[in-house]
């Protein structure tokens, strides 16, 4: 087993993949779309660049949850979870915050705000319970819990892709729009 520190390059290696990615991915995907579409761009065109980081991000638990109950070797939970870990920790947020942004600009800074908030609650929560969880539970049953939560928010993606531009109207009056 490696040292404790060094399993955290995987993570890292995992986020410059979800970084150098996700942003081309996503760009190419919007283009593609604004192409179908005669030329107009919708923010909600840039979401199905979050499908395979949502894959990326449920293989990813499935590896570590499992690896850890079934003791399988280290590299596959560092090398592959780890990895997958890092690359959707990167990927997912940038999309969605670009998407935002897209919809929202006069509240780009309040919508960070928030981002940055909500990420930071998750993590502290996972963070306080993840232990006694795992002592009395095992790893599956809180590691998937987990990525199941984080895929139900990611799913709402697709209503957004498909209900976006409905949700922006019902807001074009709103004092956002105005800043």
């Amino acid at each position: 087993m490696p040292s404790t520190g060094f399993q955290n390059f995987a993570i890292l290696v995992g986020a410059f993949i979800g970084l150098f990615t996700a942003g081309p991915l996503s760009d190419w995907v919007s283009a593609r779309s604004t192409r179908r579409n005669n030329g107009i761009r919708e923010p909600e065109m840039r979401l199905p660049a979050m499908i395979p980081y949502i894959i990326i991000m449920y293989i990813g638990n499935i590896v570590v949850a499992v690896g850890y109950e079934k003791h399988w070797p280290w590299e596959a939970i560092v090398m592959i979870g780890f990895t997958f870990a890092g690359i959707q920790v990167a990927a997912l947020p940038a999309i969605v915050s670009t998407y935002a942004v897209d919809s929202y600009k006069p509240v780009a800074g309040s919508l960070f705000v928030s981002i940055t908030v909500n990420k930071n609650v998750w993590g502290y929560g996972f963070s306080k319970f993840i232990t006694p969880w795992t002592e009395e539970k095992g790893f599956v049953d809180p590691i998937m819990t987990n990525a199941s939560l984080v895929l139900l928010w990611c799913l709402f993606g697709g209503l957004f892709w498909w209900k976006g531009k409905t949700f922006r109207r019902w807001t074009r009056d709103s004092k956002v729009h105005r800043m």
